[in-house]
């Protein structure tokens, strides 16, 4: 590392120079336990495939050696540091026979490529800068086409076609190697690496069937191997752009045992750490770092990242973000605005005018709903309405709220809350919801046409027979239930649809639709609807926005037959959207969500109002939650007003971020979930 570069490590990390003698000590009991271990674990993989002689079980040890061939790698950059025993010669020897040669890789030419990779990191003369830096991988889409070719080989394809072109590796040293004793030619170790494989080859033909090397060694290498390793690499040095120093580009990473077996094995995911005390053996990295924590007050003075896939979830939002440019809807936005005030009628500037001196009426402090108990521990911050900003009096827009947690049975609840007569300001006739789909362009619009099809698809299966009745609850302006009568205007297999919300305004046109439609709540909704006569409640994210969630549901249980389904979304507080983005989750969406569940949480009070649960799981139309997210995220770095579904970025982006999504709902939960609940009968 340069001397700059070294000063800076040590001005944030420094240890006592007798404690860093001692953690950088170096065990041969400890390397002989690495060998074992890693050894012994392929050796286990390969001997249970050959014995099974099931498919499934070769493909699974297929994935896992490409996992060990991954602590292969982290075993041999030990050893490029003189780590894995205390005499030099038996260090390298057992970093290149026995961790390097084993995978392909050119030890020694690779050991002075890693040792300047130290000197250079962050600087395009890195010679691994062709790993981590944004050419090529500047959008999420080629990022996300690179690490799919990474699993197919790329690495593999692109080091062969490189030896037998130029006869160097993919990425070459330009000067030669040193006289030292501990070096050789580039061409003395391609010849090493083909012993290696000549003897990986020979038993495991004398394990099993002759071909067990290349499905079990030579296919895990060339692929998930491969992916594993640059997939680290790129994640630990990754920046949103590429004229970030070294300093921002390096982190330790807290991560969980699944992390720990695919992506940093033997300790690699203390990255930062590495650098700032190269001397310390992999296995002592987590007694430096407490050292360092005591030296430094408690607190750890290294930027730590929360994961490698929190990381890359971040990183897609970052390059998408910010390098894209202010469109001319941003500039143009707020022009755009006082156009249409400009031309509004005289009748309508005297409303706009008396609305915009409307003082605020003192907001309600509630206790939890659920368990009656007041005592909470905050979950958020202050949060202000921002998406809706602009369009609130002036003295409705610096009003904060915030949600908090009953300490009695976890239920999170926005403690203080608008007053009841102030609801018609937030929930005006501009409020998103009140909005149709096809108003919001062609994106949005085909989005929502699709979605329709699968939930008339859900509801077909679910409507119990002799009661072909949909109730929309919260249907706001209907546009659920208009895009389902498109779909089912001439359709043999039709049934009755109503709708209900507790605003008038946007059902007046819902009427001249043909669709039923009544202004009621949970108190009033059993005189409009009669009970058991309901066949499916449709509830798109309404259960998060009203003020007695135990009497809603009790309603809705009424008026549903017997055998009749309850569906709906809302959003959850457990997702991995919430934990990375904060207080800037646009799903707090203050002060209109007064109650936010999660799994257990919505389970237990649907069990408690008599239902049934038939399925809780995450939706991928958290897809939406990520791209507002982000899009709040840039607004407040840029300094400039949020504009929510507006934001002519926000349709892209859903799509951008549907593999996020995708990726969110197999490994956590999505910022959505989907409930099913049954009216037993």
């Amino acid at each position: 590392m340069s001397a700059p570069r070294a000063a800076e490590m040590e001005s944030r990390a420094s240890l006592d120079p007798l404690v860093l003698r001692r953690l950088a000590q170096v065990s041969d009991a400890r390397g002989a336990a690495d060998i074992v271990l890693v050894w012994g674990a392929i050796w286990l993989a390969v001997t249970i495939a050959v014995l099974s002689g099931s498919a499934v079980v070769w493909a699974c040890a297929v994935v896992f050696i490409g996992t060990r061939q991954n602590a292969l790698a982290t075993l041999a950059h030990d050893g490029w540091h003189r780590l894995i025993c205390r005499d030099g010669a038996r260090n390298h020897a057992i970093g290149a026979w026995l961790y390097a040669y084993p995978i392909g890789i050119p030890y020694h030419h690779d050991r002075r490529r890693h040792l300047r990779h130290h000197r250079d990191v962050g600087e395009p003369r890195d010679p691994d800068w062709l790993n981590y830096s944004n050419e090529g991988r500047e959008t999420p889409l080629r990022l996300g086409m690179y690490f799919a070719s990474l699993l197919a080989g790329r690495m593999f394809w692109q080091t062969s076609a490189s030896l037998a072109r130029r006869g160097t590796p993919r990425i070459a040293l330009d000067e030669p190697a040193s006289a030292r004793v501990d070096e050789m030619p580039l061409r003395g170790e391609m010849e090493r690496i083909l012993v290696a494989q000549a003897t990986l080859f020979l038993l495991m033909a004398g394990a099993g069937p002759w071909w067990t090397y290349f499905v079990l060694w030579a296919l895990p290498v060339a692929t998930f191997a491969g992916f594993l390793a640059n997939l680290r690499a790129f994640l630990e040095h990754c920046a949103p752009t590429d004229d970030v120093g070294a300093g921002p580009r390096l982190h330790d990473f807290e991560i969980g045992w699944a992390e720990r077996l695919f992506v940093a094995p033997c300790h690699f995911n203390y990255h930062a750490l590495h650098h700032a005390f190269v001397a310390v053996p992999h296995w002592n990295l987590p007694r430096a770092k407490a050292a360092l924590m005591v030296a430094a007050g408690g607190s750890y003075p290294l930027e730590v990242q929360r994961g490698y896939l929190r990381r890359l979830i971040r990183h897609l939002a970052e390059i998408t973000l910010v390098a894209a440019p202010e469109s001319d809807a941003d500039r143009g936005g707020r022009a755009t605005t006082a156009t249409a005030e400009s031309q509004r009628s005289p009748e309508l500037q005297l409303v706009a005018a008396a609305k915009s001196q409307r003082l605020p009426e003192s907001r309600c402090v509630v206790d939890c709903g659920f368990c009656g108990s007041a005592e909470h521990e905050p979950v958020t911050g202050w949060l202000v309405d921002e998406e809706s900003a602009g369009e609130l009096p002036p003295a409705f827009r610096d009003l904060t709220f915030r949600f908090v947690r009953c300490t009695g049975c976890g239920q999170v609840y926005m403690r203080e809350r608008p007053s009841p007569r102030d609801l018609d300001v937030f929930y005006g006739q501009a409020y998103k919801c009140f909005q149709s789909y096809d108003d919001r362009g062609p994106i949005m619009a085909g989005l929502a046409r699709l979605v329709a099809r699968g939930k008339l698809r859900e509801i077909r299966r679910a409507m119990p027979p002799g009661r072909r009745r949909l109730l929309d609850y919260g249907c706001g302006s209907g546009t659920w239930l208009d895009l389902m009568q498109g779909l089912l205007r001439g359709s043999d297999d039709g049934f009755e649809m109503i709708g209900t919300d507790v605003t008038p305004g946007p059902l007046e046109d819902l009427r001249r639709r043909g669709i039923a439609a009544f202004c009621c709540d949970e108190t009033t909704l059993g005189g409009v609807v009669e009970p058991g006569s309901v066949g499916v409640v449709h509830l798109f994210h309404v259960i998060e926005h009203v003020p007695d969630v135990d009497g809603t549901l009790a309603a809705l249980y009424r008026v549903l037959a017997p055998g009749g389904v309850l569906m709906g979304q809302t959003p959850n507080t457990a997702s991995l959207g919430r934990r990375v983005f904060g207080d800037l989750w646009n799903q707090w969406h203050v002060p209109r969500h007064l109650v936010l569940f999660d799994d257990m949480t919505l389970r237990r009070v649907a069990e408690r109002a008599g239902f049934e649960v038939v399925s809780i799981r995450s939706s991928l139309s958290g897809a939406t939650q990520w791209a507002l997210s982000a899009l709040l995220w840039r607004a407040k770095r840029r300094g400039r007003e949020f504009r929510g579904i507006h934001e002519p970025l926000y349709p892209p982006l859903i799509l951008a971020a549907l593999p996020v999504a995708a990726l969110e709902a197999l490994v956590a939960r999505t910022c959505h979930m989907d409930f099913v609940l049954r009216k037993p009968g």
